[in-house]
């Protein structure tokens, strides 16, 4: 059963009904995909900063033509993921 819904109480019927609801709502996707890879980037969840950071991000993939590949590297290259800090355990060497 390839059925679903999604919050807000969109449904669909299948892959292809799903991904013309994602290109309706690309900008959206784009910001929320962005926040997503951020998170698991940096191993933690999001604080208060980091909204201004997705902003940036989002706006510079919409520009990008919504490609993945910019979405990868202004995660890697962004300042909340270039400045991270080792976990306790993993910077005393355990």
């Amino acid at each position: 059963d390839t059925a679903g819904s999604l919050p807000g109480g969109i449904t669909f019927k299948g892959p292809l009904e799903l991904k013309s609801i994602f290109l309706a709502q690309k900008d959206a996707f784009a910001r929320s995909l962005s926040e997503k890879m951020l998170i698991f980037a940096l191993g933690r969840g999001m604080v208060d900063s980091d909204h201004v950071i997705i902003d940036k991000i989002t706006a510079d993939v919409i520009k990008d033509n919504f490609r993945f590949t910019s979405m990868i590297t202004k995660v890697a290259t962004s300042f909340p993921f270039m400045h991270r800090r080792a976990p306790y355990a993993e910077s005393q060497g355990k």
